[in-house]
């Protein structure tokens, strides 16, 4: 029963880190720019999530795929911002966040 909390905890607790940092930086447009792209990258959890979950045969992917979705959007800027000289730090900080909650999913769904 509880473990069905991870998700809107899990998306709340990052939501609420990455949008306080994009705050934190707003005169920084480069670093708040960052921020608010990360900060949006939450919403692809639940989108993905419903879409392959209700419609898709392999529902029960529906989590992981959303997962390396959004690892791989984060990657991909991260690769482009360091190719171009650009300041990337702020997707290494939501790249970090992403994984502890993608790790604390894979503890409660498949191994506790």
């Amino acid at each position: 029963m509880y473990y069905n909390l991870v998700f809107p905890i899990g998306d709340l607790i990052i939501l609420i880190i990455l949008y306080a940092l994009a705050i934190k930086y707003r005169k920084v447009p480069s670093k708040h720019m960052r921020y608010m792209i990360a900060t949006s990258l939450v919403l692809i959890d639940p989108i993905i999530g419903r879409i392959a979950f209700n419609n898709l045969p392999f529902g029960s992917l529906a989590m992981p795929i959303a997962y390396a979705l959004m690892n791989g959007i984060l990657l991909l800027l991260i690769w482009m911002d360091y190719k171009n000289k650009k300041d990337y730090s702020p997707y290494i900080h939501a790249l970090i966040c992403f994984i502890l909650y993608h790790i604390s999913y894979f503890l409660v769904y498949y191994i506790i």
